[in-house]
């Protein structure tokens, strides 16, 4: 018998962990007294202390099912032959020792030795933790072998041999060295670590619910680990068992027939806590269960099916019946049937033809792309994931990053963006606005240019500080010393004072600031000779030349007021009454004096509230025409009376894309490139109306499923028609989208193509007449089998 044990064992033990001190990896052990490293005695390397206590632990996990467990392992000792302390699951194990002497090679007087240990031990949990201690010397060698069950059993549940066959594993929780994995408990989460195996967490407890639905079953088995021997009460609702041992837990629970399971464990003291840890859940199957009715099956005993329905064939390799493809009738699991088996685009083996590299596909709609690629709602297909590290098809490179200019960007071998003639991935010549050196392309700062994806953040032609834009970078405004965001001004340069939004001298400080003044006598009273910083000539003087807003009066040598024209062409006789010279008529700022009326300076670069954009000239297709900002540009004016900067902002596109038919239903994908939004309270699908060309409205239907509306908020919008004619048509109807509401990108860049048009496939529709004949013609085939049936069992009988 013993020999017998030996060789079954044998056959079935599988090496699972092997440890070797030579290479110097601790490799999930724990050292527990902080003195153990690795040394070396002679030719002897082993890990633990040569003159200190060693003590170490560690924990197995997710073991394969198993009946025993083997350990063999060797540890050095060094002037020390106390007895080795090796424990299993905190109980102290009986070994077979092999001692072998070796020489005085490390120690002090006394010689070495070399203790080979080994044990097989009746092992069947998930879990397994070890702790080893001894003074002076370690571990040199481990293996960890397991010996599976004799019979293929969850769990090698082998102390219940009526069911040892019929147990499977429902659940397992708490069963890593760290506890993670707690789905269907309750309780507070409170942790303990124990030294012991391996620094393994503990749940403790005073009372810990579970709750679970479990299939069809007879038995349950519950096994858990214990770490102490206060007693708690397990409650199954159907009856209830005190556990007061401690380790290795084990509950039987017979005849269960609910599907539901609850359990309520406490401890019998709400003062006192319990530990657990390694939950395992087993349930027994009966001997003869019939699991389910298998779809398509006739006549079926138990589990297997004699006689599959009529448009159904057996499968003699998974005992079940499946739908004859390519008899034109949709059933089961088949997506379509087109009543043939050539491959085309729409369907084949009934199932509807998904894009390349897709994993996961449901009538023609690809739901999860093969690893390594993604979906684009753009494209409509699976594309490679770029910087992954792993080169796809369609693929040149792939340096896991997006730094340009680096030999690889978008998993493309190229030059820049920014150039037009690239060789052998060296740029030749560059766009307009980048200059070329190196093979590279830079922006030119200085030519009036603002290019997209530079570092420019204005351009105005010069290298001229402080009037907005220096070295191609917003900067404040003149004389401001503290600006926010280049624009507003907080606090201005000494001397200045600021005036709205502007820094202006400071008239009255004494200081006169050149090109502003004329003129600062510390004062701000009239008829000095200087007036609000301006020279003063009405005193004792002539007057040569007024201020602004003022106009020289010949004859009396005074300033008097200008009465401004604005640009609704008000009544001139005003100040033609006041000065007869008609050439002393002025318009406001940006206006122009054309046959005695003032017209806006349309193209002079100076935006006005009349204006949307004044781009300083009249060219075409250039984003601002007559002021106005044209259809899918925006124009900003960066620096106060400066020339607007357009941009061109590409549109969005409606994406429309024909999906499948199903029973005479036709389905059509509706969606945008890119997120978009509406400028209305109304949703995007109130507005979305649909036409078949040529067909009356009486004679289809339409309904439009939403997968994401489009509203105020950017979202990309998608959307599935279904279309169903109620009758044969000898053309292909054409289906007309229009949407009914302007919708913008984020850019406000309007959908121009808003009315689509789609061939859709010819209907399948059968009428009433048409269904009653199909019915007839199937009764009539079922009354033929059957009738064949009879024959050929009354000739089984004679």
């Amino acid at each position: 018998m013993i020999l017998l044990f030996l060789l079954v064992n044998a056959t079935y033990q599988t090496v699972i962990y092997q440890f070797q001190a030579n290479f110097n990896i601790i490799d999930g052990w724990e050292d527990l007294e902080g003195y153990s490293n690795f040394f070396t005695c002679g030719v002897h390397k082993y890990f633990g202390s040569p003159n200190n206590f060693f003590f170490i632990s560690r924990i197995f996990v997710d073991l394969e099912p198993h009946s025993h467990i083997k350990m063999e392992a060797e540890f050095l000792r060094i002037d020390d032959y106390a007895p080795l302390y090796f424990a299993i699951n905190f109980i102290r194990m009986d070994y077979a020792l092999v001692v072998s002497d070796q020489n005085n090679i490390c120690g002090n007087s006394n010689s070495e030795q070399i203790h080979t240990i080994s044990l097989i031990y009746s092992h069947n949990r998930r879990s397994i933790w070890i702790d080893s201690k001894f003074y002076n010397g370690g571990l040199k060698s481990f293996t960890l072998s397991i010996i599976k069950c004799q019979y293929e059993s969850a769990g090698c549940i082998e102390n219940y041999p009526n069911y040892q066959l019929y147990w499977t594993l429902h659940q397992y929780s708490f069963n890593h060295k760290l506890i993670t994995n707690f789905d269907g408990w309750t309780f507070a989460t409170n942790y303990i670590t124990n030294l012991f195996c391996g620094r393994c967490e503990f749940v403790e407890f005073t009372q810990i619910t579970y709750s679970t639905q479990i299939p069809p079953h007879e038995y349950i088995l519950i096994r858990f680990f214990k770490d102490d021997w206060n007693t708690i009460i397990v409650d199954y609702v159907y009856g209830k068992q005190t556990i007061s041992t401690n380790y290795l837990v084990e509950i039987l629970i017979k005849n269960h027939y609910g599907s539901e399971l609850l359990l309520d464990i406490k401890t019998q003291s709400n003062s006192i806590y319990s530990k657990i840890r390694d939950f395992e859940l087993f349930y027994s199957k009966s001997e003869v269960q019939i699991q389910s009715f298998k779809e398509g099956c006739l006549e079926q005993v138990y589990d297997t099916c004699l006689i599959c329905r009529e448009g159904w064939i057996q499968d003699e390799f998974l005992e079940n019946c499946i739908p004859i493809c390519g008899d034109g009738i949709i059933q089961g699991q088949e997506e379509c049937d087109d009543a043939n088996l050539i491959s085309n685009y729409s369907c084949y083996q009934c199932k509807y033809k998904c894009i390349e590299f897709c994993q996961i596909c449901q009538f023609g709609i690809c739901l999860q792309c093969v690893d390594g690629f993604e979906f684009s709602l753009n494209r409509q297909k699976c594309i490679p994931i770029c910087n992954d590290g792993i080169i796809q098809q369609f693929e040149i490179c792939d340096d896991q990053n997006n730094i340009q200019f680096d030999g690889c960007y978008k998993c493309q071998q190229n030059c820049d963006l920014r150039c037009q003639l690239c060789i052998d991935q060296k740029c030749q010549f560059c766009e307009i606005g980048w200059e070329l050196r190196d093979n590279k392309c830079y922006s030119i700062c200085g030519d009036g240019l603002i290019v997209q994806y530079s570092s420019e953040q204005c351009d105005d032609g010069n290298q001229i500080k402080n009037d907005g834009c220096f070295d191609c970078q917003l900067e404040c405004k003149s004389n401001c010393l503290i600006c926010l965001n280049y624009q507003v001004c907080i606090i201005c340069q000494d001397h200045y004072q600021l005036e709205g939004q502007s820094c202006i001298p400071i008239c009255g400080d004494g200081i006169i600031i050149a090109g502003f003044e004329d003129c600062d006598d510390g004062n701000i009273e009239p008829n000095d000779g200087c007036y609000q910083c301006c020279l003063d000539c009405e005193k004792g003087g002539f007057c040569k030349k007024c201020d602004n807003q003022y106009i020289l009066n010949n004859q009396t040598a005074q300033c008097q007021q200008i009465e401004y024209l604005n640009n609704q062409n008000q009544d001139i006789d005003k100040n033609k009454d006041e000065i007869k010279n008609p050439l002393n008529i002025l318009c406001q700022r940006n206006f122009i004096l054309i046959d005695d009326q003032c017209v806006n300076q349309c193209g002079n670069g100076l935006l006005q509230e009349q204006e949307k954009c004044d781009d300083g000239n009249d060219q075409p297709a250039d984003g601002c025409q007559d002021c106005l900002i044209q259809q899918n540009w925006k124009c900003i004016t960066i620096i106060r009376d400066s020339p607007s900067q357009c941009t061109y902002v590409k549109a969005p596109n409606l994406v429309i894309n024909y999906l499948n038919m199903t029973q005479n239903k036709q389905y059509i994908s509706i969606q945008f490139n890119e997120q978009v939004k509406i400028l209305t309270n109304q949703l995007l699908s109130e507005t979305i109306n649909f036409e078949l060309l040529n067909i009356d409205k009486k004679k289809w239907n339409s309904s439009l499923n939403i997968i994401q509306d489009v509203g105020l908020y950017m979202s990309f919008g998608e959307y599935v028609v279904q279309i169903e004619v109620y009758q044969l048509l000898e053309f292909r109807p054409i289906l007309k989208i229009l949407l009914n509401q302007t919708v913008v990108n984020i850019n406000n860049a309007a959908l121009e193509d808003f009315e689509r048009s789609i061939t859709l496939q010819y209907p399948t529709y059968l009428d009433e007449k048409q269904k009653d004949y199909s019915n007839k013609l199937k009764s009539l085939n079922q009354y033929i089998i059957y009738g064949l049936s009879g024959i050929t069992g009354w000739r089984v009988i004679c």
